[in-house]
């Protein structure tokens, strides 16, 4: 690829990164105690929220990225005892998604931002 081809993907790539920001920091600062309230049984929520609570941004985001594992891995959260089955049935599609993809499309992007710079060098 020409040099010119790779900066405009790579630029692509990092205004879909910002965006996948923007909503996550709307599910942290908009929705993040609504998605609490649907785990409130699970034993995840109670020790997370034990331990960050008081800590600010850097807290928010644990606690934002704790329900989005709990929601992209649900089997070993289970297994293990920290989340409820009926916490999971319960929890709306749109907090899920809200939830888990932009936590997923920043990685993404973040990856291939990073494969452009290795390609560009």
């Amino acid at each position: 690829m020409t040099l010119e081809v790779i900066d405009g993907v790579y630029l692509v790539c990092a205004g879909v990164f910002l965006v996948a920001v923007g909503f996550m920091a709307y599910a942290m600062f908009g929705k993040l105690e609504t998605m609490e309230g649907y785990l409130s049984r699970s034993r995840i929520m109670h020790d997370v929220n034990y331990r960050v609570s008081g800590t600010g941004l850097f807290g928010r985001q644990i606690r934002l990225g704790m329900i989005a594992g709990c929601l992209l891995h649900p089997r070993l959260y289970i297994k293990r005892g920290l989340l409820e089955p009926a916490d999971l049935v319960e929890f709306p599609t749109g907090l899920r998604l809200l939830a888990v993809l932009p936590l997923s499309i920043g990685a993404a992007s973040m990856a291939a931002m990073w494969i452009l710079n290795v390609m560009d060098a």
